[in-house]
């Protein structure tokens, strides 16, 4: 057996039979260890001890080699069938939280992962120091609906989209960032009404159906320029004529 192989065998030998121990004194080191958020390129190097049967993680997120780093922390335990279940929290340097559940293998080290934000894939141990990727992304949804009755042609109407916390910085929008129904998606706004995607830094809107409308926009109050701000941004819908309105659909707005 060479050396990597006899290294790897004795981590998991290690891990395996610290984590068969019901309690303990104190605090006992397991180690450190890196993962890759596969398939981005978040890496986290996360020191594993054990606290009285409770296995604690502590570490940072890499941010894909930023100058900046994220704080993580988390716990670990075994399963009956097992796997290692780990429940981690990345503080990110902008003031947004991304929790993730990973499943390990024993055998491995490695498992697989997802957030709350939708994200999943393969959690990889020991990857290389710069993996390949993208930096793992917080993209928020939501649905919007915009109803009202018109009492003549050009009567506006509007639907609040609440981001649900504070941005880092107003998400960019265009007049081209709301896909109609049936259109095309484009760079900025991949996705689709039932599968809404943004790109970093971006507000997408995605019309499911609307019926008595002109034009719908977004801004941040009634004025003529598409805008939003930190926390939010208004639909608006304009009537093309009398009566009923209604615009419907789904955003996705995409943090950097």
């Amino acid at each position: 057996m060479d050396t990597a192989a006899m290294t790897s065998w004795r981590v998991v030998r290690l891990f395996t039979a610290a984590m068969l121990v019901s309690a303990a004194a104190g605090a006992q080191p397991l180690g450190t260890f890196r993962w890759q958020f596969a398939p981005y390129c978040n890496t986290v190097t996360i020191l594993v001890e054990q606290k009285a049967g409770v296995f604690e993680l502590s570490g940072t997120d890499n941010q894909c080699g930023a100058a900046v780093t994220a704080a993580a922390r988390g716990t670990a335990h075994l399963n009956p069938n097992g796997t290692v279940g780990i429940g981690l929290t990345v503080a990110r340097p902008d003031g947004l939280a991304v929790a993730s559940t990973i499943s390990l293998d024993l055998a491995t080290l490695s498992g697989t992962w997802r957030d709350e934000y939708g994200n999943a894939g393969s959690f990889q141990h020991n990857p290389p120091v710069a993996p390949a990727g993208s930096p793992r992304p917080v993209t928020l949804r939501g649905n919007y609906a915009v109803l009202f009755t018109a009492a003549a042609g050009s009567a506006l109407g509007a639907s609040v989209i609440g981001f649900g916390r504070a941005l880092p910085s107003p998400p960019s929008v265009t007049d081209a960032d709301i896909i109609a129904e049936g259109a095309t998606p484009t760079v900025r706004c991949p996705g689709t009404a039932d599968a809404p995607q943004a790109a970093p830094g971006v507000l997408c809107l995605y019309e499911r159906s609307r019926v008595n409308v002109v034009t719908t926009g977004v801004r941040t109050d009634n004025n003529a320029v598409s805008t939003s701000d930190p926390f939010g941004a208004f639909v608006f819908a304009r009537a093309n004529a009398a009566g009923p309105v209604s615009a419907i659909g789904t955003w996705a707005m995409s943090v950097p």
